[in-house]
């Protein structure tokens, strides 16, 4: 194939010359052949990448489709539920939003849900007049002194001071009223959690808030003052997490 380019860069830069020889005017065939001959002399020379050295010019197609591989992969490979780490569905979403578009989506989905390691909830067309199973869990026991039945869904932890007054309120008005508990999140016990008497669980974070000292150490006195609450049934130790280890 090198000495395939060197033959046909010869013959072609003859024809040109000839053709110009013959037919002045079209002079301006030489600029359009100058730019490929000198990025295959470029590849013929160069040792750095040896399919671009053996197939000179045509080398850089090759270069260039291991490039733009992706833009291939999603736009003529890839269907909408595809792709790592964001398919097509929630990109369209992201892009929808940062333009301001339609933001509406059809009920229903494209996920195909019935495939092997998805889970999903069937409707039923009627609720169920009893439920006869136990969806409460006892933690505790003969080992507690208070051992407490929490339900199998509850509240997870979300601080007040990241969803405001009205939210914690309505969370726990909401707990009290279905009969789960509701989780402080690692912001501390705020008023708002004993508004309607929830039951509560009580977030311990790595900030220590709601049970810290003014230096930001553990207070063993304000944590039992918690503890102790009517409404608080359990505590939640978070070890760390990924933004504040």
């Amino acid at each position: 194939m090198r000495r395939g380019f060197i033959i046909t860069s010869i013959i072609l830069v003859l024809a040109v010359a000839a053709i110009i020889v013959l037919y002045p005017l079209l002079w301006w065939l030489a600029l359009v052949i100058l730019p490929f001959l000198i990025l295959g002399l470029l590849d013929y020379v160069q040792k750095s990448n040896n399919i671009r050295r053996t197939y000179p010019l045509f080398g850089r197609i090759t270069n260039l489709l291991e490039k733009q591989r992706h833009v291939v992969q999603e736009t003529l490979l890839l269907n909408r539920t595809e792709g790592m780490p964001f398919n097509w569905i929630q990109k369209e979403i992201v892009y929808k939003r940062a333009a301001d578009a339609n933001k509406s989506q059809p009920f229903g989905t494209q996920i195909p849900y019935d495939e092997v390691g998805r889970e999903w909830f069937v409707h039923s067309i009627y609720p169920a007049e009893e439920v006869n199973d136990n969806l409460r869990v006892t933690f505790g026991r003969s080992k507690c002194d208070k051992p407490y039945s929490a339900s199998i869904l509850n509240l997870a932890g979300m601080s007040y001071g990241s969803i405001s007054k009205n939210a914690t309120l309505a969370f726990n008005g909401g707990a009290k009223i279905a009969g789960f508990a509701q989780n402080t999140g690692e912001g501390g016990f705020a008023p708002y959690h004993q508004e309607y008497g929830a039951d509560i669980i009580f977030q311990i974070g790595t900030g220590y808030f709601g049970c810290r000292t003014e230096e930001g150490n553990f207070d063993p006195e304000k944590f039992k003052e918690i503890a102790l609450h009517e409404v608080v049934k359990m505590i939640e130790i978070k070890i760390s997490q990924g933004a504040k280890p």
